[in-house]
């Protein structure tokens, strides 16, 4: 008799799972998932598959890493999990727990941090993601995290990879000493941080704003919440506003940003709140500079509800016919400290800035004509004003070419600046968000109107996807829009010719236009640091930035000063990959500097 072949696929279910518990019993259970057992019966055969699908996602161990003493799920397994599920959440039936590797034994003793994907949130919130989808999938990842878990007692927690929600804190709920949370929340409600006594820290990031009025529940006080950062729709509570203090009594740090409030909400919060040291705003509505001083400085008690942000408050103090009061802003930060009253007379707290930033908006009414010129040549004669420390403003680029109109030159217009830098007798470092479109560079005895143009070569192209981003790209397009003729293109490419040493055309991807751009501007934009470093005996720190919410060239530079405060040295750090200035980056916590800003 001829002899019979059995294969995997006459045996029974029954038999197959004993098989199975008996090879992950050895060390199967240390392969990859798609080499288990599970893993290649589902591969085999239609039947095998259905079969082996359910025990395959019955338990996922998701594996763990460790980097300076901190515990981390690793995030690419997470990624894999939640892109499943959001492909077919059918596989969420199959699955029953998510486990997570034991702690090293390192940091057995110590507090523990998890952190899940990247340690910090990023500035724009994502528009295109399916916010439907995302909740559903990110959902389902807590339950199962939830399932079968440590018993967990962290220092911190941060996720920003997947959304966050109510499971997410009812897994945490057990960690009494937890300081920083930080999460992309997806929940309907703000977050109820009443589980954790000792929180000091919480960062929440949101999806897009809908609808600027919505409001979440009654939420309960955080007494030792010190601060606190919310970008985008976090669920704002219904009594954040008027309650601000009496929710978070000991809040020094406030950070918001495309979030469900107006300007003057968040004027109203900063009076009610004296504890407040830091508060970074990045909001759409907007709000002249006279009310952001008058209130930051502590000189207006209170703020009508009826009263807009961009309208002068009925108790104006003398100084309202200064132009620099009507300057109008959409963002704005600052740090300030108590100052002493002059007298006990006084009926409000007074306050010193130490740092200030401010986002100049676009007058509609033309009541400013040159905002950098109003702000800068008549400094606010204010008591907290004359310690400002740290300036930062961001003009945008449609209004840079009426600032000093007169200054054709970048050369001249940066000898202007430091003149008018000068009146601000204790400035140490001042960052500047500017582009010097429609002016040229000319230190050089050249005139390249490519490679010496006030803009470096790609700038306009950042939003094309017709032209890559290559010389034959840049070229074409600035020939395209008009800005250059093939007169000018052939200059620019003996220009480039010239500096490198070697013939150069349309189809050489070696060059880098950027680069050459920057390495003519070099000599000359340090000549004009040095100078205005003279006029400002303190300026210790000079930042530029060309473009504010999207790539543009950036220059980092440093002012070393001998024993008599004359300048010894200045040295500089140039970016033309494009490190994008973000609003209320100051000093101390949340306002520090992004770190995409070049160093030195």
């Amino acid at each position: 008799m001829p002899r019979t072949h059995a294969s995997l696929d006459d045996l029974s279910n029954e038999v197959l799972i004993q098989i199975a518990e008996y090879a992950d019993a050895g060390a199967w259970e240390r392969l990859p998932l798609r080499l288990s057992v599970y893993g290649v019966l589902s591969r085999v055969n239609r039947r095998l598959h259905d079969f082996a699908l359910p025990y395959l996602f019955f338990r996922i161990r998701i594996p763990v890493t460790t980097l300076n003493g901190k515990y981390a799920l690793k995030p690419r397994p997470l990624v894999k999990l939640l892109r499943l599920l959001q492909d077919d959440q059918d596989y969420g039936r199959y699955i029953r727990s998510v486990l997570s590797e034991r702690y090293p034994p390192a940091i057995e003793d110590m507090r523990r941090h998890l952190q899940v994907g990247r340690a910090t949130y990023s500035y724009g919130v994502d528009a295109a993601t399916d916010q439907s989808t995302f909740k559903a999938a990110s959902q389902h990842a807590w339950e199962f995290l939830d399932t079968d878990r440590p018993s967990w007692d962290l220092d911190s927690f941060t996720c920003f990879l997947i959304g966050c929600n109510t499971t997410t804190l009812h897994i945490l709920r057990s960690c009494r000493h937890l300081t920083t949370l930080s999460m992309y929340w997806l929940g309907p409600d703000f977050p109820d941080l009443m589980p954790f006594p000792q929180l000091e820290t919480l960062r929440l990031q949101g999806p897009p704003v809908n609808f600027l009025e919505r409001r979440s529940k009654l939420v309960r006080p955080c007494t030792s919440l010190r601060t606190l950062n919310m970008r985008g729709d976090v669920g704002i509570p219904a009594n954040f506003t008027e309650e601000l203090a009496t929710l978070f009594p000991v809040l020094q740090v406030l950070a918001l940003a495309e979030a469900p409030l107006t300007s003057k909400h968040v004027l109203r919060m900063i009076i009610s709140h004296e504890a407040l040291e830091e508060v970074s705003i990045d909001l759409k509505s907007r709000c002249i500079l006279g009310n952001i001083l008058d209130v930051t400085s502590g000189r207006v008690c209170e703020w009508p509800l009826a009263l807009n942000a961009d309208e002068d408050h009925p108790r104006t103090p003398r100084d309202y016919q200064y132009l620099w009061r009507r300057v109008m802003t959409t963002g704005f930060a600052f740090v300030r400290e108590k100052a002493l009253p002059i007298n006990g007379l006084r009926p409000y707290t007074p306050f010193n800035l130490t740092s200030l930033a401010l986002k100049v908006a676009e007058d509609a009414d033309n009541i400013v004509a040159d905002p950098l010129l109003a702000l800068l040549d008549k400094p606010p004669k204010m008591s907290s004003m004359q310690t400002v420390r740290h300036l930062a403003l961001s003009i945008e680029p449609s209004r840079s070419f009426r600032m000093f109109p007169r200054d054709d030159s970048v050369s001249d217009f940066m000898e202007h600046l430091g003149k008018q830098l000068a009146k601000w007798k204790n400035l140490e470092t001042f960052t500047f968000v500017f582009s010097f479109i429609q002016r040229y560079w000319s230190a050089l005895g050249f005139d390249d109107p490519v490679l010496d143009d006030g803009q470096q070569p790609s700038v306009a192209l950042y939003e094309e996807e017709d032209f890559p981003m290559t010389t034959r790209g840049i070229l074409e397009f600035r020939v395209a829009e008009n800005i250059n003729d093939m007169d000018d293109v052939e200059h620019a490419l003996e220009e480039a010719a010239g500096m490198l040493g070697r013939s150069v055309t349309l189809d050489d991807e070696d060059v880098n236009l950027d680069e050459l751009w920057l390495s003519r501007r070099e000599n000359e934009f340090a000549s004009c640091v040095r100078k205005m470093a003279e006029r400002c005996p303190k300026l210790r720190e000079f930042n530029w930035y060309a473009r504010d919410h999207w790539p543009g060239v950036s220059w980092a530079w440093r002012i070393r000063r001998k024993r008599d405060g004359g300048v010894q040295a200045v040295s500089g750090k140039a970016s033309h990959e494009g490190a994008s200035f973000r609003q209320g980056g100051l000093a101390l916590k949340e306002l520090s500097w992004p770190s995409a800003t070049p160093s030195l």
